[in-house]
């Protein structure tokens, strides 16, 4: 391998610098992308110290983007890997593949536009999947949240409120938390737990949520004896707009554990339907 040093500088004189791409698919973003942008969570000791930011897969590359103004919080995200792991139409090159099988392949597209330095294999610690030891990836998918950053000052002011055992948490340790609060994804693309109680209309338009097994029993019409996903996602439910728009049918997800959880010490005793002053007289955190 030869080269010859043409300068040296700091990576800092880099930041907002535009370079070109080594692949064309997404040229109509270069007004706001495809330039240098610094963060600190690059680092030298597992590799050159550079690396491409990806917003739709990787938390910190979402960070950093949406800091930049590359992307803004909120507005969807370009996702070019479809959930089999393969690559979409958008990829034009190896649409429809599934991304590790075409390693070899781009690294010879990248040769052949001569843009290629070198490559070769390195080891390093990567995520498989426990069940089926296949490589995994992090990818943007769609998700409920909760709007916790909106009630952020509120938390934050419950928390100065509350008596604290030891009381060093209630600064050094719970508050510091609180502050770096961010809205919760609260639902997982599973088939088992608890399903989310929400029915949309198919285009979208009417929304629906389920806050008691009487309420669903009177929009469907139909008796529910058990909450589980595969005794309630066959459920519709008319629409309000009449019958020409269709019924609204549940969304797949179920809730994060932590969610179901986080309701356990009120839904035991079915807490609001009954024990109300049972429940507001005992509880520490109401």
């Amino acid at each position: 391998d030869t080269y010859e040093v043409l300068d040296k500088f700091s990576g800092a004189s880099l930041v907002g610098t535009k370079y070109v791409p080594l692949f064309d698919y997404f040229t109509e973003y270069s007004d706001v992308a495809f330039r240098v942008v610094a963060d600190d969570f690059v680092t030298p000791h597992g590799g050159t110290g550079v690396v491409h930011c990806a917003p739709a897969f990787g938390e910190d590359d979402y960070r950093v983007c949406i800091e930049n103004q590359i992307i803004t919080k909120g507005e969807s995200l370009l996702v070019a890997v479809d959930d089999n792991g393969c690559f979409t139409a958008k990829i034009t090159d190896f649409s429809g593949r599934y991304i590790k099988d075409a390693d070899k392949d781009i690294i010879q597209v990248v040769k052949n536009k001569g843009r290629l330095v070198k490559f070769g294999s390195i080891t390093h610690s990567y995520a498989f999947c426990a069940r089926s030891n296949t490589p995994l990836i992090w990818r943007a998918v769609p998700n409920w949240f909760i709007a916790v950053e909106k009630l952020k000052d509120q938390v934050l002011e419950n928390s100065k409120q509350t008596y604290w055992v030891p009381d060093f948490v209630k600064e050094k340790r719970f508050h510091n938390w609180l502050e770096n609060a961010r809205d919760w994804a609260v639902s997982r693309t599973r088939f088992w737990g608890t399903p989310l109680p929400v029915w949309i209309s198919e285009d979208g338009e009417e929304t629906i949520v389920m806050d008691s097994i009487d309420k669903l029993e009177n929009f469907s019409g139909v008796k529910v004896t058990d909450l589980h996903r595969h005794h309630i996602d066959h459920i519709t439910i008319p629409s309000n707009r009449g019958p020409n728009f269709g019924v609204l049918r549940r969304v797949e997800d179920v809730f994060d554990c932590w969610f179901e959880s986080g309701s356990m010490p009120y839904a035991y005793i079915h807490y609001p339907f009954e024990n109300v002053e049972l429940f507001e007289n005992n509880f520490p955190g109401h």
